[in-house]
């Protein structure tokens, strides 16, 4: 086993991009007997964007899409909270995408496809991974804390509310009707029961929820109750490690980033791209992506509390 220390030398490879047509696309996660969700466009490296991020895969480029972060900010202001501020991960940077059509538009990325990034900026010598669990599915609301009293609560900041949905909503008419902007509001209980701390997940989010039925949620602001009927119907992706490269090969128009063999299949993003599912073999029609364990770690902590590799042949992610 190896101690890890900082930073990973990685060569740095092509990107895709994914928009709307009618391909079928081996790189989505549709499951068989559903009608494509998003048609996709196939891209040449002559479409590509500034400032985007693709999945390069043999000639064709795919569009890495965005989900809803709670790590975003406004960009002429906090652009720095992007991201992640160092080696620990922060379980509460996490990404919403709705059931169905969001969450099918996540691309996949195999071992022999690369990242690639177009821009007309000066590009960093240190690129940033973040990797990210698949933490099931909760409700529109993130940012949920303890209180002293043992209640659920959140603020109702822009971030920890899925835009536009039920939550979102009500507290916008809160504000609209009672001329009175809440700083927090407490999350009672859902269906009837009381909710507590064992139904938090480290994630921020209300965890173990039926997917299947509609959930009644008893929601204050300050003393007035709201009923909120919705649905578990928002997946979660959570920052679990984080890892750096620096190693970058320059193609005629854009630039290459390609993950180390030491990288384990799961989801990542790299700098401010989108999230995207890795897969760490090939790619092949064969392979059932449904069947992979996207959340095992790379990283476990020995007995000092240093973080090591599983595997002693696995290469430093770190390097001081």
């Amino acid at each position: 086993m190896k101690v890890i220390k900082k930073i990973l030398a990685v060569t740095m490879a092509c990107v895709v991009m994914l928009t709307n047509t009618g391909c079928e696309n081996p790189f989505i996660d549709t499951p068989s007997n559903t009608p494509d969700p998003y048609a996709i466009q196939i891209h040449t490296k002559d479409d590509l964007q500034d400032d985007c991020y693709y999945i390069k895969h043999g000639d064709e480029f795919y569009e890495i899409p965005y989900g809803e972060q709670s790590f975003y900010k406004n960009e002429e202001t906090d652009a720095e909270y992007v991201l992640a501020k160092d080696d620990e991960p922060e379980p509460t940077r996490n990404w919403f995408y709705k059931k169905g059509k969001d969450e099918l538009i996540i691309p996949t990325m195999y071992q022999d496809d690369s990242i690639v990034y177009k821009t007309s900026e000066t590009i960093n010598n240190v690129f940033e991974w973040e990797r990210f669990s698949d933490d099931g599915y909760t409700i529109g609301l993130r940012g949920i804390n303890l209180s002293e009293n043992g209640k659920l609560i959140t603020s109702n900041y822009i971030a920890n509310l899925l835009e536009n949905g039920p939550f979102d909503k009500v507290m916008h008419r809160i504000e609209e009707t009672d001329n009175e902007y809440y700083q927090t509001f407490t999350i009672d209980s859902i269906n009837g029961k009381k909710l507590s701390q064992k139904d938090l997940g480290e994630n921020g989010c209300i965890k173990n929820l039926n997917t299947d039925t509609e959930l009644k949620v008893q929601i204050y602001a300050g003393t007035t109750p709201y009923t909120i009927r919705t649905k578990a119907d928002v997946r979660v992706f959570s920052n679990i490690e984080n890892y750096w490269t620096k190693t970058i090969q320059y193609q005629s128009g854009f630039a290459e980033i390609t993950t180390s063999k030491s990288f384990v299949s799961g989801y990542y993003k790299v700098e401010n791209s989108g999230l995207f599912r890795y897969i760490n073999r090939p790619y092949s029609k064969d392979i059932d992506i449904t069947k992979i364990d996207y959340n095992k770690r790379y990283f476990k902590k020995e007995e000092n509390g240093y973080l090591i590799t599983k595997d002693d042949k696995d290469q430093y992610l770190y390097e001081q």
